[in-house]
């Protein structure tokens, strides 16, 4: 990814928390991906259906076949005034530096880029430990590696990243800095040693 490009990019937060309909006090937690069984969303709705807090508010990102049965989960557990589904969107960037907490709970991926591009924001992330995500995620340094279909996993992940405030900050200083091996100067650098060799 264009780390470089993407850290220079700057915004102003509390315009942007207005514009999506929060407040400048709220936790605002983030997930970006297409709305699947893969992407797996359902199980932060859940999440947070146990810890109910008025002040955390869960933004997701994304549009797909399961966009129907998430909005009725999210009423079942009367969150509507804390979940919003903002759909498919092009200011992701933006979302990402105005947000708290990175989720990304999938049950399958590659090396995905929505992970990328919330460390490159400086997002402390919560990620489910599969391949792919633990190759992002070091559990406890620059995030939270969590079984992906076990909901008191995030439950707890969440509490305890909302109140450990340093930690964050950590957490976010991490990735900043280690998504620079991922950058695309870096991997230019790589391949062209690489291909030197040969």
């Amino acid at each position: 990814i264009d780390v470089e490009k993407i850290q220079k990019i700057c915004i102003n937060e509390r315009e942007k928390r207005k514009e999506l309909g929060i407040n400048k006090k709220d936790i605002v937690i983030l997930s970006v991906g297409e709305l699947s069984k893969r992407k797996n969303h359902e199980v932060v709705i859940k999440a947070l259906g146990k810890i109910k807090k008025s002040n955390i508010k869960y933004l997701i990102c994304g549009k797909g076949e399961l966009d129907q049965k998430l909005c009725e989960l999210t009423e079942e557990l009367k969150m509507t005034e804390q979940i919003y589904f903002l759909g498919y969107r092009t200011d992701i960037i933006e979302i990402c530096k105005c947000s708290d907490i990175f989720v990304f709970p999938s049950i399958q991926e590659g090396l995905p880029v929505a992970l990328m591009e919330a460390m490159a924001c400086g997002l402390p992330c919560i990620a489910s430990n599969i391949r792919g995500n633990n190759d992002l995620i070091t559990n406890t340094t620059n995030g939270i590696l969590t079984r992906p279909k076990k909901v008191e996993d995030y439950e707890k992940a969440l509490v305890y990243l909302i109140k450990e405030v340093e930690l964050r900050k950590e957490m976010s200083e991490n990735n900043m800095n280690y998504i620079k091996t991922y950058s695309f100067s870096n991997v230019r650098d790589i391949m062209k040693k690489i291909y030197k060799y040969f």
